[in-house]
């Protein structure tokens, strides 16, 4: 990752609508979760839904021209991840992306909202996979952690709870 110098900024989570704002430096959440993963030296598995897949990438090669990103579609796509900064996958592949799991120090779930509900494939795979290789961060990125029940929340407040020995 190349390095950046640091600013003062106020951060405004953007997805799927614009805004206006008066003295405010507009980020996104690829951004906040890129620089949390090169901050800390982290191999980045970004999980996110299938219409996301192409702006994650976008937007890794835009600020962060020098990083080796590889976007994952299927399980037939690994890539050598001994060259790979940042995996991108989609969320319908996360039932079969142990490897990746394995390989991550990071793991980002974009619209973590996906996964309020335990019981469903994806909400169990990304609990299981969490527990199973004690990835070393979680950043799970959402404007919306409580849609219509607060029990929703419990399944997020879950997965950032798998790592004990990381403060």
């Amino acid at each position: 990752f190349p390095s950046h110098d640091k600013e003062a900024s106020k951060c405004i989570s953007v997805v799927g609508e614009h805004y206006l704002t008066d003295h405010f430096i507009v980020t996104h959440n690829t951004i906040c979760a890129l620089e949390t993963g090169y901050r800390t030296g982290s191999k980045i598995l970004v999980v996110v839904p299938a219409y996301l897949l192409q702006r994650w990438k976008d937007e890794v090669e835009k600020f962060y021209p020098g990083a080796k990103v590889s976007l994952l579609r299927h399980k037939n796509e690994y890539y050598p991840l001994w060259d790979t900064d940042i995996a991108i996958i989609p969320y319908s592949f996360i039932t079969e992306a142990d490897v990746l799991f394995e390989w991550a120090d990071m793991v980002v779930y974009e619209e973590g909202h996906f996964l309020k509900n335990i019981d469903t494939k994806r909400g169990l795979a990304a609990h299981k996979l969490l527990f199973e290789n004690s990835n070393k961060r979680c950043l799970i990125l959402t404007g919306t952690p409580i849609q219509n029940r607060v029990l929703e929340f419990w399944s997020l407040l879950t997965l950032c709870h798998y790592q004990p020995d990381n403060p």
